[in-house]
């Protein structure tokens, strides 16, 4: 179970760099975590950017080329929990600008996905949450937090 776990949570991570047209693999990029090493969160990450208590990091990389930060999590926390933490940060912080949230809704699978976006003073910000609504499916909720800085 726990490689089908694992599988899973690869398979989503694809999609969204897909869907977020990110630079995975890309042998040019310029980051730490090209030589095995990641940046830390605390670097990169607005301080302001809500979290769910339990956060299990998955990455933490910049690509300093692209200007680029991406961090992702995993989380128990139901997911409807954490896209309501994340429309309410994105609806309520002052922070923010140009706010668009979008729901890709659900596949044949039982995965859904949101994106939230907005502008801040340093530049864009994406959150993309996934997960699968079957029921009695252990699957955690994958969380995927972007930051492009303006050059």
């Amino acid at each position: 179970m726990r490689i089908l776990s694992k599988f899973t949570l690869l398979l989503i991570i694809l999609i969204l760099v897909g869907c977020s047209n990110l630079p995975f693999g890309d042998k040019n990029a310029n980051s730490s975590s090209s030589n095995g090493e990641e940046v830390e969160k605390s670097e990169y990450l607005p301080d302001d950017i809500p979290l769910t208590e339990d956060e299990r990091q998955s990455f933490s990389n910049y690509y300093e080329h692209k200007s680029l930060y991406t961090y992702g999590y995993e989380s128990k926390v139901n997911r409807d929990d954490i896209n309501a933490m994340y429309e309410d940060y994105f609806n309520n912080s002052e922070a923010l600008e140009e706010v668009n949230v979008s729901d890709y809704g659900e596949d044949d699978n039982g995965l859904q996905r949101y994106k939230f976006e907005a502008q801040r003073n340093e530049g864009k910000l994406t959150v993309s949450t996934s997960a699968s609504r079957i029921k009695d499916n252990d699957e955690d909720t994958s969380v995927q937090i972007t930051l492009t800085k303006k050059k």
